[in-house]
């Protein structure tokens, strides 16, 4: 079993660690700004700016292979982070299921969402003109 790291006292906190990161690369402290980042992946390590912000610095540095792999860890909890905000469900049963219920502003919105998926959906649009009225 993995243990946690012990995090220390003067933790800034992934936003704050970040923060203090971009100021060390301002000031063209790299080789700093590289330890920051290090630092907040070591608890955080599915933050995708800190992985981006990494993998420009091992650009700059040329350390090509570091930076490549930064970025292909950024490119992977983007994508992760993404997918979690579009996992609501949507279907045509659930929408109708909320317009049943009373929720006419949701079942609209949810049509309007598998519309937006289906657009030649004849059926779809049937439901659309259907609920129009209510």
């Amino acid at each position: 079993m993995q243990q946690r790291p012990v995090i220390p006292k003067n933790w800034k906190g992934v936003e704050g660690g970040f923060e203090n990161a971009v100021m060390l690369l301002k000031q063209k402290k790299l080789h700093e700004a590289i330890l920051v980042l290090q630092e907040i992946l070591e608890f955080s390590h599915t933050e995708a700016k800190v992985w981006h912000l990494l993998g420009r610095i091992q650009q700059v540095q040329r350390l090509h292979d570091e930076a490549i792999h930064s970025f292909q860890e950024a490119r992977r909890y983007y994508k992760q982070k993404q997918s979690k905000q579009r996992s609501a469900p949507i279907s045509l049963r659930l929408a109708k299921l909320l317009m049943l219920q009373g929720d006419a502003v949701a079942a609209h919105t949810m049509l309007e969402e598998l519309l937006f998926l289906e657009p030649d959906n004849i059926e779809l649009q049937d439901i659309k003109i259907e609920w129009q009225g209510i």
